[in-house]
């Protein structure tokens, strides 16, 4: 493993596909800059590394293998640029007030969920104003000139960026255009900046990236060009390819511990299709697995639900993945129809994909297994009549309209 020192060029490229140890390599990158960081500055150096990503969960991901810097030494570049500039007063929690004094009628939805360490990017209104206000990023985050914007996201952007600037409020793309052109180093002062899943960058991001890599002089791109998520706002997976990085500053991590033959055959296949795709060594591991058809779609998931019901029969586990939160409401729906319980532990917080867990009170798993007491084949010995407080538990949650009539 290559260790970035004050005599290596100023970017590298690390790629790395699906069970490869990205993480790990980074983390251990990481220890080992702070290591040298320490004997040549004596321990004077304490942000000798800035860890980015797109993502909280990201960063969260790297945050966890318990790296030897200060907690604001990893976050997303929006949080890094963020506290940069002071942390100024985010117009994503302010819409009401834009939908309220706007004379042209604008109406944005208003996203439950604001968070500068991490922004809703699948967040969709069904308005004609939200359909401006996604284009209206999307242009900026791909640099793309004013000129060409379409008359109406033009007209959009007037009022909208006149009702920032009376109501001194940045969105979340100002916040990287302002980063660009205003904070020459990286919060910290950090001696190399290193970008985790940088392949949903966009240009605007990766533009700040450039420019903060250049002033700490170190620079470590990490990723992998072909699991790009986010294109749709703007992505920028191109970077992996960018000629101006030499051919012995990239890395590939090319043995999988996790993709079995048989995925990794039909991951590649899908690939291959890109305009883009270049070839790269990506081993899968010694098991053959298998891949599976079905045809549902996110619309209608009655097959995919039915395929699940099979495996959870068979006391399996099924995990259902999309790129984007409302691409499951369909899902969600079908499932909570059907009785079936789901969550996701990674994503607690939300709590429309963690219907059961308990946050205050009583939890609805709780409410369900006490009124289920009398039922041998849940609680075996133990079921019987319920007690006063089990009763209450799941009777408080009954509707009593009608129930006479």
């Amino acid at each position: 493993m290559t260790v970035v020192t004050e005599k290596t060029s100023k970017t590298y490229v690390i790629i790395g596909p699906p069970g490869t140890g990205k993480t790990r390599n980074i983390a251990e990158q990481a220890k080992k800059i702070v290591l040298w960081a320490h004997e040549k500055y004596a321990g004077m150096h304490k942000r000798s590394v800035l860890l980015c990503s797109l993502t909280r969960a990201a960063a969260a991901e790297i945050a966890g293998r318990d790296l030897p810097l200060p907690r604001e030494c990893i976050g997303t570049l929006h949080s890094h640029a963020f506290r940069a500039l002071g942390s100024p007063s985010v117009a994503e929690k302010h819409l009401e007030d834009f939908n309220a004094t706007n004379k042209r009628g604008y109406k944005l939805t208003q996203s439950k969920k604001t968070n500068t360490e991490d922004p809703s990017w699948d967040h969709h209104g069904n308005t004609g104003a939200d359909e401006q206000h996604t284009a209206y990023h999307l242009y900026r985050a791909r640099r793309l000139d004013r000129k060409v914007w379409p008359e109406h996201i033009q007209a959009f952007a007037k009022h909208y960026e006149q009702w920032k600037q009376d109501t001194d409020v940045v969105d979340f793309t100002d916040l990287i255009e302002l980063a660009l052109d205003t904070i020459p180093t990286p919060p910290g002062d950090p001696l190399v900046l290193i970008a985790d899943e940088a392949q949903d960058l966009s240009a605007l991001e990766y533009a700040l990236l450039r420019k903060w890599g250049e002033a700490t002089g170190k620079l470590i791109v990490t990723g992998d060009p072909y699991q790009a998520l986010y294109v749709w706002r703007g992505a920028h997976p191109e970077i992996f390819l960018d000629p101006s990085i030499p051919k012995d500053h990239r890395k590939v991590l090319g043995q999988s511990y996790r993709v079995p033959r048989a995925v990794q055959k039909a991951s590649l296949a899908w690939i291959r299709q890109l305009s883009t795709y270049q070839p790269i060594e990506y081993r899968s591991r010694p098991y053959e697995g298998s891949v599976g058809f079905c045809r549902a779609n996110w619309r209608a998931p009655n097959v995919a639900l039915d395929l699940a019901d099979s495996y959870l029969a068979e006391n399996k586990s099924v995990m259902v993945i999309a790129s984007c939160s409302f691409l499951l409401g369909p899902t969600l729906k079908e499932a909570k129809k059907r009785g079936m319980p789901f969550s996701n532990p990674w994503r607690r917080k939300r709590g429309d994909w963690n219907l059961l867990q308990q946050n205050r009170g009583t939890s609805m798993s709780r409410r369900i297994l006490d009124y289920l007491k009398m039922d041998p084949g849940i609680h075996g010995d133990k079921a019987g009549i319920w007690t006063a407080a089990e009763a209450h538990n799941w009777a408080s949650v009954l509707k009593s309209q009608n129930i006479l009539t």
